[in-house]
């Protein structure tokens, strides 16, 4: 399966930047433009990690082998808005709400979903973790610190996110 994200709301919305300027207990307006370039890092970060969508998104999926179930990726599936079968729009499928499957009731070479995912309301777990990747990078700027890793999100965070980790099948 390939998926695309064809629109979503701004990462850089999900956090304010006096959320994070406290995280990093920063009171000064110096490193404002700094911190406000890090929301949206951290913000994709959580979302790679997770597997979901963080905002509101139209995602198109392509299935080019045939399967009677197909799970969507990111979760939190609100809306079908078409679904093709070998480039005929169809409405012959079921999609279930709790599993994030769609069922197609016909043979296909090529099965196209477009829908609609991701949080109406971020997570506070995800904000968390989020807010911790942001005081992070913020206070370890250089790409080699002794001792730690910035590599890859803190791993308070990475415990945060495992709360909302998307899995699928």
């Amino acid at each position: 399966m390939y998926s695309q994200i064809l629109t979503q709301n701004p990462l850089d919305e999900l956090l304010t930047l006096d959320e994070a300027k406290k995280q990093c207990r920063v009171t000064h307006t110096f490193d404002d433009d700094y911190i406000t370039a890090l929301i949206p890092v951290a913000a994709e970060m959580a979302q790679a990690y997770s597997n979901r969508i963080l905002s509101p998104a139209t995602v198109v999926s392509v299935v080019e082998q045939y399967y009677s179930q197909v799970q969507l990726p990111f979760g939190d599936v609100t809306t079908i808005n078409t679904v093709e079968i070998d480039g005929v729009a169809t409405t012959n499928f079921e999609f279930e709400p709790v599993t994030q499957k769609i069922t197609v009731n016909a043979s296909y070479g090529k099965l196209k979903v477009n829908y609609d995912c991701g949080f109406v309301t971020l997570p506070k777990a995800v904000k968390q973790a989020m807010l911790l990747t942001i005081s992070t990078l913020y206070n370890n700027r250089e790409n080699f610190i002794t001792g730690v890793t910035v590599a890859k999100l803190p791993q308070t965070s990475e415990m945060l996110l495992n709360t909302v980790k998307y899995y699928g099948i």
